[in-house]
């Protein structure tokens, strides 16, 4: 049932991609909250296959993991306020969205070098892999 909560009714008129870029340009993160949301994203959606990754849930669930990465590794974040307004939902609904997340992962948030080196190293292969077709 925890999956439902990432599910829109339709799909977002913007890209991922787009999106993505929106919320870096207002509300930047560093490198380590991005390997850690991916971390987690690959945790929820490929080895654990709890949430099911489609046009419906892709930026719900790219923005929960962004904030979650953030508030777990970082000390400062983006005001919950001006988060929730580049993202394009209600701060009510960020926060939702958060807790759900947190519970989809079963609160499993640690992480450390060693694994954000894994995750890194596991990215840049799928990379090399598209460019050479592999």
């Amino acid at each position: 049932a925890i999956a439902k909560k990432f599910y829109s009714k339709s799909a977002p008129t913007i890209p991922l991609e787009p999106y993505l870029f929106r919320l870096h340009r207002f509300c930047p993160l560093s490198t380590a909250v991005y390997l850690t949301a991916s971390f987690y994203l690959h945790k929820l959606v490929m080895v654990e296959q709890l949430i099911e990754l489609t046009p419906l849930t892709a930026h719900r669930l790219l923005l929960a993991a962004l904030r979650v990465a953030s508030k777990t590794i970082e000390d400062l974040q983006h005001a919950h306020a001006r988060f929730a307004k580049v993202s394009g939902c209600s701060p009510e609904e960020l926060r939702r969205l958060e807790v759900a997340f947190c519970y989809a992962m079963d609160f499993d948030l640690k992480v450390d070098c060693e694994m954000l080196e894994g995750q890194y190293m596991m990215l840049r292969g799928a990379v090399e892999g598209m460019a050479t077709g592999r």
